[in-house]
């Protein structure tokens, strides 16, 4: 069985943006981000993640993301 190879993922604010506002392209990113493979993010990028959410949404949105960031994956 031949080796498979995993591109690392690195996640923009705008895809966690999409998938959270429920934007047309919200099942495609979805669809890559759990699929195999590492994925990274930059805290910058979670940081703009949040200030933009809480901008278009109100504070509870940006909180609610923090209590799903903080979780292990399991």
């Amino acid at each position: 069985m031949p080796k498979m190879e995993f591109r690392p993922v690195v996640i923009d604010r705008s895809v966690l943006l999409a998938i959270f506002l429920r934007e047309p392209e919200r099942e495609s990113f979805l669809e890559i981000l759990l699929g195999p493979g590492p994925r990274s993010i930059s805290v910058a990028s979670v940081l703009e993640f949040a200030m933009v959410l809480e901008s278009k949404r109100g504070g509870e949105a940006a909180k609610s993301y923090g209590y799903i960031s903080q979780s292990d994956g399991n």
